[in-house]
């Protein structure tokens, strides 16, 4: 099976869960189908001609950004940055795409939604989308659209089964094409001695709620979580950024509050290896790959009660969610860890039962078996 994956970016972001998906579900189905990934702005990339390369192995098409594309992105309207590339050079990507004869194309995501009509123009293959995100309330240009899309595509792929619900809401008269297949994590337990600390991992918008955190943090205060050993490090980079150092000085937390700013994956990895609780205070929050991440490396999680994030607690020996924006119901989960911690052995046990479920390899198995039941 040739299978098209469409990217909406090289994505030069350290930490994004769409990044990360798109790696490792490639990766896994390489295993199973042979495997092209088409990124409709590589950000990285000079000139404007369209470059073919092998990629992590993987044969990449990479269009090039243009100047006048910025990366990261801060418009309202990413999707039109996302596709707008593409349409200077046409003819070269309909060049490739009626050559290889593709048998699915998979579009990740709505900022992809420009380049859906040339390729279903050129190619007669099953189009698949996986929609990452939707916004809380209905948003008439990107739910639009979503509806595009949904209505386009012969299959739709939701995250969560919080968000398949959203979109059957939404978009009613295409629900028999909605499915959900969850994220996965390639990382694995580690024993460590030294959990010593409260991590929070994500991009630093409002949405996220790492101000909820340093509230909570502020609640129990600073002397206490130093009695107990812990700090707290915050990994990530956004609009926000400077709002929260500054909220962590005025709430006088700064000392124990460390922004580490954007960092690999693998940094990631390694980070969550030393987190004894990891916070994920989303406001909205579609699946939570963090939520996953933390658990199969053995950190106890504390998740909002919010979208698709209670759907990651696997177990919840290692982990619980509480009422979305409730600071002192934080603060309480967090102390309440800290006089009674998880047992490692314990960590250890659920985060294997965690990554036996939440992994790339099932990821793939439950992807390739929805494109062969469309061909």
């Amino acid at each position: 099976m040739k299978i098209l994956y469409v990217v909406s970016a090289m994505l030069p972001w350290k930490v994004h869960g769409l990044a990360v998906h798109v790696k490792y579900l490639t990766e896994a189905m390489c295993k199973v189908a042979d495997v092209t990934i088409l990124y409709t702005v590589a950000a990285n990339i000079s000139g404007n001609k369209v470059k073919i390369i092998q990629l992590n192995g993987i044969k990449t098409i990479l269009v090039p950004a243009g100047k006048d594309i910025q990366f990261p992105p801060n418009t309202p309207c990413i999707w039109m940055d996302a596709s707008f590339p593409i349409t200077q050079c046409w003819n070269e990507v309909v060049d490739i795409i009626a050559k290889e004869k593709y048998d699915v194309v998979h579009f990740q995501d709505y900022y992809t939604a420009l380049t859906v009509e040339i390729i279903k123009k050129n190619c007669n293959a099953k189009i698949v989308t996986t929609i990452h995100a939707v916004s809380e309330k209905i948003n008439h240009i990107s739910s639009g659209i979503q509806y595009w899309l949904t209505a386009n595509s012969d299959a739709v792929i939701a995250v969560s089964n919080w968000e398949q619900q959203v979109l059957k809401t939404r978009f009613p008269e295409n629900f028999h094409r909605l499915v959900t297949i969850y994220n996965g994590t390639n990382m694995r337990y580690s024993a460590s001695k030294n959990r010593n600390l409260i991590t929070f991992a994500g991009r630093l918008e409002k949405k996220k709620g790492c101000d909820i955190l340093l509230q909570a943090i502020a609640m129990i205060g600073v002397d206490k979580l130093e009695g107990f050993g812990k700090s707290v490090v915050i990994a990530g980079n956004g609009t926000e950024i400077e709002a929260l150092k500054a909220l962590a000085q005025k709430l006088g937390v700064e000392r124990i509050c460390k922004f580490v700013g954007e960092i690999s994956h693998e940094e990631v990895n390694k980070l969550l290896s030393q987190s004894c609780i990891h916070v994920v205070p989303s406001r909205y929050e579609p699946f939570g790959l963090t939520s996953i991440e933390a658990m199969a490396k053995g950190a106890y999680v504390i998740v909002s009660n919010t979208g698709g994030l209670p759907e990651t607690l696997f177990t919840s020996k290692i982990g619980v969610y509480i009422e979305k924006e409730n600071v002192k119901m934080l603060a309480d989960n967090i102390i309440q860890q800290l006089n009674f911690p998880v047992a490692e052995d314990l960590r250890k046990a659920e985060s294997e039962k965690v990554t036996s479920y939440f992994n790339w390899e099932n990821v793939a198995k439950e992807t390739f078996n929805l494109y062969e039941s469309l061909l």
